[in-house]
């Protein structure tokens, strides 16, 4: 395989401003990062859909993790990786007039470096961690006022770092500016917590606050302390001497743990209410203690945190992500990985599995082929020899099916490549100079050798 000069980008900043068009482009889906690779891999070479759908094949060896339909390999290309300015698009001009439509490399290098470089990065990644895929990026909507996968991604940088606690929810919406509406962060966060890639949990105010002192003893212009029922003289009391233990910002348990030394037989459930009293900030809610100011900042926020079954993947999925959009020098290291993973089929295959196990689109695509080819055989088998537009036709009549002519003419080369069917080349109408291809079942070879002759 070809592989890019040693030659780190000119120009860091430069490539790191093309970072997230390749994140939303590519970086959410293997069956993108893959098809990616496999076009950066071979920069000179000018691929028509046929010669992708031929060279995703053959990459997987003999036993295929899947083998996306046609029209997806087009869409791969003209909705995501055109965009990302990793692949170009363009039409064979001969004598008689253009020829199919192409596939081939930016001819931008630095651009194409980096995405080559990122799809060696989400190979290995998707390799070393099957239990997660980059799908949980979200996917890239057409005429979006935001992009999901740039702001999941922008969710997973602000929860990884060295002491992986998470944080507040308002923290999130602030640490990813004004790109991204609080909105859409906070219907993200939702979504990655449905499907267990996120933990988020409400505030809880009698585990979470911390209170100050204030004064210890009541005081009120209208009562007294003996004037108070039982269990507000316990409280007292045990501000009272958590003052005097020198505490001054306590929490829930603190006061807890004082009352029950004061009363054994106090329900700690009643403390609750006093605890909330003391963290409203209603004036005179509870004389004596406010709100500490580290837990008014606390106060009715979400705490997340990335769940512990995937924090490993996503922590280590956002620094390989990261070593791409900051350190040019880690291309080259990252294109040879690409390179040595395409060499492998086994490997290969199991990247497009999982992008099958991961993706509905990709089963309902993977089933509609098998289904496609299938009815395609019985249909020759009952009619004989058939040319495309009528295969189509008995496809689509009387069905659902949106099945394409031009879908229909690279399942049939497929199985023509793959010597499933016969194909032949020649004239309906002896008066015309027209050929056209019709296909049929090979002739099955005799039992009896002795029966050719």
């Amino acid at each position: 395989m070809s592989e890019f000069a040693e030659t780190p980008a000119e120009n860091t900043a430069q490539a790191a401003e093309h970072f997230d068009a390749l994140l939303t482009g590519m970086a959410n889906h293997e069956s993108k990062f893959a098809l990616a690779a496999i076009i950066a891999a071979q920069p000179e070479r000018f691929f028509r859909l046929r010669d992708l759908d031929r060279e995703i094949t053959r990459s997987q060896g003999s036993e295929p993790g899947w083998v996306p339909d046609p029209k997806s390999i087009t869409q791969i290309c003209n909705l995501h990786l055109i965009p990302a300015r990793l692949v170009r698009r363009g039409e064979f001009t001969t004598e008689r007039g253009p020829m199919p439509i192409f596939f081939a490399n930016n001819e931008k290098p630095q651009v194409v470096a980096q995405g080559f470089a990122m799809s060696g990065a989400l190979l290995e990644w998707s390799l070393d961690f099957p239990a997660t895929s980059t799908q949980s990026l979200g996917k890239t909507r057409a005429n979006s006022a935001h992009s999901t996968p740039e702001l999941r991604y922008g969710i997973f940088h602000s929860l990884t770092g060295e002491q992986q606690v998470g944080a507040a929810q308002p923290e999130i919406v602030t640490a990813l500016g004004a790109r991204f509406t609080e909105k859409n962060v906070i219907k993200n966060i939702a979504d990655l917590s449905k499907s267990g890639l996120l933990d988020v949990r409400g505030f809880d105010i009698t585990k979470d606050t911390t209170l100050e002192i204030i004064n210890p003893d009541f005081w009120h212009t209208r009562m007294y302390f003996s004037d108070l029922k039982s269990s507000s003289r316990v409280v007292y009391t045990a501000l009272q001497r958590l003052w005097y233990a020198d505490k001054r910002e306590i929490t829930f348990q603190d006061l807890a743990a004082e009352a029950a030394i004061i009363d054994p037989d106090l329900d700690p459930s009643v403390l609750r209410s006093y605890w909330r009293h003391g963290a409203s900030t209603a004036a005179e809610s509870m004389p004596g203690l406010k709100p500490a100011s580290r837990a008014l900042s606390e106060r009715k926020r979400t705490w997340v945190t990335i769940s512990p079954a995937h924090r490993e993947a996503i922590t280590e999925l956002v620094r390989r992500l990261e070593v791409i959009r900051l350190d040019a020098d880690s291309w080259p290291a990252y294109r040879r990985t690409a390179n040595r993973i395409l060499s492998s089929p086994s490997k290969m295959a199991d990247i497009l599995a999982k992008s099958k196990r991961f993706s509905t689109f990709a089963n309902m695509q993977v089933e509609t082929t098998q289904d496609k080819d299938g009815r395609i055989l019985a249909l020759l088998e009952t009619h004989g020899t058939m040319t495309a537009a009528e295969i189509h036709h008995e496809l689509t009549a009387n069905t659902d099916s949106k099945i394409s002519l031009a879908s229909v003419y690279q399942y049939l080369y497929r199985l023509g490549e793959d010597q499933t069917i016969a194909v032949e080349q020649r004239r309906p109408d002896p008066a015309s100079l027209r050929k056209v291809l019709y296909y049929s079942l090979p002739p099955q070879p005799p039992e009896n050798p002795n029966e050719a002759e």
